[in-house]
């Protein structure tokens, strides 16, 4: 009977194999019989076990399951399909990793190798394969703290940008800007969260990352752009078909759209003033999150408390980490309420909107 191969199952794992396999034999079962039966029920494909790692181990440790079920589809299954996964071996995982990186992808080959390590981990405890084909295989990528935030001429593009694109992605995107949540947040808005008396978003827990719920305050800028937004689904961005209960997606290429707009915007610009269209350069590199720390970091800049600024984009640590956050259990509603209205009256300021109101314009086509 074969305990594992080396160095996957270390002296311990297989010392404990061994005394496991020993006991069965002496209540007089067969251990090498029924690891056999075992591998003959266990899945073969890879898409198999990729399928019920994600039922047995990533279902009921993730709350967003479905995000990391996507890279394993297109990253890992789309690699794999059909073939048995004891045949996958080092060479396979250093190849999709280095696929990866050629293309500049280097998070998405960070998540790759981390999932993969992951989902062959688990099947190696579960006897589906006896090596890990990702053990020894270095992060192809340091991970980089992203810092990007944008200047107020780059935030006000943003905005004027999105006022083109037209419902749903102009006021998602503006909405990003004036609250400061994050993406997935703003994208599955429900509207029974919003409570339009009170001015007030109620995210429920469930829609959470760190699982509290969380109060955002609306200020009048936020919503004039929700009572102007059709009311077509329960959400208030649903997806392409309108009255469907999915929220929208196709983030990538709004980003893109929006960038155009503003390149296209710059030299328009540079032509009134008698510049050369050629010399203008697009806004550089940046992606919707960064609207978040560019939120976070304008209303620190206007004079909002660090820990004011924690509560509204719902960040758990400094003073409401460890014990602390144990006996603190202020909401800093009103304060709450100051600072996103501050940071809205500074975006109109750089939107050249009048306070306190939205044209038509600026938020649907």
């Amino acid at each position: 009977m074969t305990l594992g191969n080396w160095p996957a199952v270390g002296v311990a794992e297989a010392r404990k194999r061994a005394k496991d396999a020993l006991f069965e034999a002496m209540t007089g079962k067969d251990p090498a019989a029924e690891k056999k039966k075992e591998a003959e029920r266990a899945p073969d494909v890879f898409e198999d076990v990729a399928a019920e790692f994600v039922l047995r181990f990533l279902k009921p440790r993730q709350k967003r399951w479905q995000a990391t079920e996507a890279i394993i589809k297109n990253k890992l299954i789309s690699r794999w399909r059909g073939r048995p996964i004891r045949q996958i071996t080092k060479p396979d995982v250093l190849k999709l990793l280095d696929r990866e990186m050629d293309a500049g992808r280097q998070r998405m080959a960070n998540q790759s190798h981390q999932l993969a390590g992951q989902l062959f981990r688990w099947a190696l405890r579960r006897g589906y394969v006896d090596q890990d084909p990702t053990a020894g295989v270095d992060k192809p990528a340091k991970d980089k703290s992203r810092d990007r935030v944008l200047s107020d001429e780059e935030l006000a593009e943003v905005w004027q940008a999105a006022s083109q694109l037209g419902y749903p992605f102009g006021p998602f995107v503006q909405l990003l800007i004036l609250t400061g949540q994050r993406r997935n947040e703003v994208a599955g808005l429900l509207w029974a969260e919003i409570d339009f008396d009170k001015q007030l978003w109620s995210l429920p827990a469930d829609r959470t990352k760190n699982g509290r719920p969380h109060d955002i305050p609306l200020s009048a800028l936020a919503m004039a752009i929700l009572e102007k937004t059709p009311r077509l689904a329960n959400r208030v961005f649903p997806s392409a078909k309108k009255t469907s209960e999915r929220t929208i997606s196709g983030f990538s290429k709004t980003k893109r759209r929006i960038d155009a707009l503003i390149l296209e915007d710059r030299k328009r610009q540079a032509a009134a003033s008698d510049q050369p269209s050629d010399d203008v350069e697009p806004m550089p590199a940046w992606v919707l999150h960064d609207l978040r720390r560019t939120s976070v970091t304008g209303m620190a800049e206007l004079g909002v408390q660090p820990h004011v600024i924690e509560a509204v984009v719902n960040h758990v640590s400094g003073h409401k980490a460890g014990v602390a956050g144990v006996y603190n259990r202020a909401t800093y509603a009103l304060e709450k309420r100051e600072a996103l209205n501050r940071w809205a009256e500074h975006v109109t300021q750089l939107a050249g909107m009048d306070a306190g109101s939205v044209d038509e314009s600026d938020s649907l086509a």
